[in-house]
């Protein structure tokens, strides 16, 4: 053995010696914290709803003599103790009813913990037990989740958004130029690119953010990173028709990428996924994701064939279609901001940004790539829109599919900031528009 040989063999055996000590180390550390047993009544209390008030029994069979407990938590803001009694020695004649059978051996030792559970999130309970010389004889540690409160709100707004949706689409699909549509078809430059910009530069956006802006909030960067890998949302179709772009080329777009995302968004997940959580066990709802489709396609199906077989509609249509648009906008940032509420306690300016640069950068990159590819004006439009609006909706299913609930609702933040902050610039946009169609005295269209 050479002497570089012997030197690699010196730095594998310390590299071992250093693992086995951090092992030995490490399980020390469990056995001396869970030298006690203690159970709690009712185990429900560790999974709250917000604003619930409970109030929690626990006894142990330590044969240490207990003289007092100290109960602190980690977050004040999920859950409080509003109250906890010191040890009592636990007898026949004990007024508290317990459930012996719950642990091995007689119980010695028993207590009572009030607490509150006040907004949505992950808590722990932390229990210290100490002798009559103020000797440290146990150490308990407990989990608690704290579930939302309005969840049947949230998903009520879902619900209602998805009415609203079907029927934005079939006033577009019975104002749909069909003679357009076969241009598209036949010179498919447009779909091509918005594929192309819908899930590969958004995903790639979207991860190199999470990791800038999140680096240590795991539920934030996956909350990011899914949005980014969404197809276009149905309010792109309605931006397109309010700021003068081709609604044609904007449906197109929006079935084409809503029907890729059977493939994209499962592959992206599972190759890139991994590497934002180290276990990358996610699970892609497939069902959700052909629901999605089928409520895009056949409303705007509809549409076409009332257009068929009666023209008049097109007529009815193009006149309901803007006035439409702002009914929806008026029930998202109203009814969706009552909601999701919640989202504005745990909202900081890192996912404020998140939620701005997302689609900005969409709307930018779309919008130069559309012209360098010498698409007109309105078809720019199209595309860049269409890029920097996600479905907001489908990301947050796949959170509350693929993550355990509170998790979600706390991901569930950067759809929501997603959500507020995509029409800013878009609405700007609108007033600059019309106020140059106001000044010129003509429509703005190229």
């Amino acid at each position: 053995m050479n002497k570089s040989d012997s030197k690699m063999a010196s730095v594998r055996n310390m590299l071992a010696a250093l693992i086995s000590f951090s092992v030995l180390i490490s399980s020390s550390t469990a056995e001396s914290e869970s030298n006690i047993t203690v159970v709690f009544e009712p185990e429900s209390a560790f999974e709250a709803v917000e604003k619930e008030t409970f109030r929690i029994i626990w006894f142990t069979n330590s044969i240490e003599e207990m003289d007092r407990v100290e109960v602190t938590t980690d977050n004040t803001e999920n859950s409080e103790v509003t109250y906890y009694s010191q040890p009592m020695p636990y007898t026949a004649n004990s007024p508290e009813e317990i459930n012996v059978m719950l642990i091995d051996g007689d119980v010695t030792y028993y207590g009572e913990i009030n607490m509150t559970a006040l907004f949505v999130g992950f808590n722990k309970l932390h229990m210290e037990f100490f002798d009559k010389n103020n000797n440290s004889i146990g150490y308990v540690t407990r989990e608690q989740k704290v579930y939302l409160k309005g969840q049947a709100l949230t998903d009520a707004f879902g619900y209602g958004s998805a009415v609203i949706q079907a029927f934005l689409y079939f006033f577009m699909g019975a104002t749909l130029d069909l003679q357009i549509v076969k241009g598209i078809v036949f010179k498919p430059v447009g779909p091509i690119l918005g594929l192309f910009c819908q899930y590969g530069v958004m995903p790639t956006v979207a991860y190199g953010l999470g990791w800038l802006l999140f680096p240590d909030d795991f539920n934030l960067r996956l909350g990011l990173f899914l949005n980014g890998c969404c197809p276009g949302g149905g309010q792109s179709n309605m931006w397109t028709h309010l700021l003068g772009g081709s609604l044609d080329l904007s449906i197109m777009m929006t079935t084409v990428s809503t029907l890729a995302a059977f493939g994209t968004v499962p592959l992206w997940v599972l190759t890139v996924g991994p590497t934002i959580a180290a276990d990358g066990n996610f699970v892609i709802p497939f069902t959700d994701l052909v629901t999605t489709v089928v409520g895009l396609i056949f409303p705007c199906v509809i549409g076409i064939v009332c257009q068929i077989v009666y023209p008049r509609v097109i007529r009815y249509a193009k006149k309901i279609l803007s006035p439409f648009s702002v009914i929806i906008l008026l029930y998202t940032f109203s009814f969706g901001l009552y909601a999701y509420f919640y989202l504005f306690s745990i909202m900081t300016w890192k996912s404020a940004m998140a939620g701005l640069l997302l689609p900005l950068t969409g709307y930018t990159v779309g919008t130069l790539m559309a012209r360098l590819f010498c698409l007109s004006m309105r078809d720019a439009i199209a595309v860049g829109i269409e890029t920097g609006i996600q479905n907001t909706l489908l990301s947050i299913i796949i959170l509350t599919v693929a993550i355990e609930k509170p998790t979600a609702n706390l991901a569930a933040v950067i759809p929501g900031t997603n959500t507020l902050f995509t029409p800013v610039p878009l609405f700007i946009i609108y007033i600059i528009k019309k106020i140059y169609e106001k000044v010129r005295g003509k429509e703005f269209r190229k």
